[in-house]
């Protein structure tokens, strides 16, 4: 009986069993059978639901320019061609913390010296952020290898010098707590995605790169808040 009922309540139970039995105390019967029975258990159980953390203040507040707290990533190698032969070059993303507005970039290597000048026309597009949040070497666990070797060789105190300049404070996220990154890893999925679209299998060069880059930047950015 408990079979074919597994999914009714106690009373529907006890009801279809009093059509052809009397069980005295056959309320408290059916309670504990129910209670005892594990397919009920798995039927009846609450699903749990993970517990959110509140959003960081600074990502939640009003009235401030776009990109006042910027995230920053790099994510590639996007294969360019050059010639008869194919180059490696990188995308950066800067995001908007607050309204998650997309910056995007295409960077000819990952050297010190070309972050700083993509970071230069960032702010010159942009406006100077307060606070530039990105992920320290020991946070690429996914990282391309070259890619992860590289920014953790990156000279700090140059990019910091050039920063200071402009008022801005970089904030590196805990080592070990990779999943505080996720608001720019979500966009680069995005941006992985649209790059997917347009280019498909495509092998184009380096200027019809960074004019793709554009068309996704101006994708990602119309979409609903």
């Amino acid at each position: 009986m408990k079979r074919l009922y597994f999914s009714a309540g106690q009373d529907h139970i006890l009801a279809q069993l009093r059509e052809k039995f009397w069980i005295p105390k056959g309320r408290s019967v059916v309670r504990k059978v129910v209670r005892a029975c594990l397919a009920c258990k798995k039927y009846n159980a609450v699903r749990m639901e993970q517990m959110m953390a509140s959003l960081p203040t600074f990502r939640m507040t009003a009235f401030e320019p776009c990109f006042t707290h910027t995230g920053v990533d790099y994510f590639g190698p996007l294969n360019v061609k050059r010639g008869r032969s194919q180059v490696k070059r990188w995308g950066a993303i800067f995001t908007c913390l607050n309204s998650r507005a997309v910056h995007l970039e295409l960077a000819s290597s990952l050297e010190t010296d070309c972050f700083i000048n993509l970071l230069r026309r960032f702010i010159n597009r942009r406006g100077p952020p307060k606070y530039i949040y990105s992920d320290n070497g020991t946070n690429f666990v996914g990282a391309e290898k070259e890619l992860k070797t590289a920014i953790q060789n990156w000279n700090q105190a140059q990019i910091d010098k050039q920063l200071l300049q402009k008022g801005t404070q970089w904030v590196f996220q805990p080592p070990k707590a990779s999943h505080a990154s996720g608001v720019w890893e979500r966009l680069i999925r995005s941006t992985r995605k649209a790059l997917k679209a347009i280019l498909k299998e495509s092998l184009v060069d380096e200027e019809v790169a960074t004019t793709v880059l554009t068309e996704v930047e101006a994708i990602l950015n119309s979409r609903p808040l």
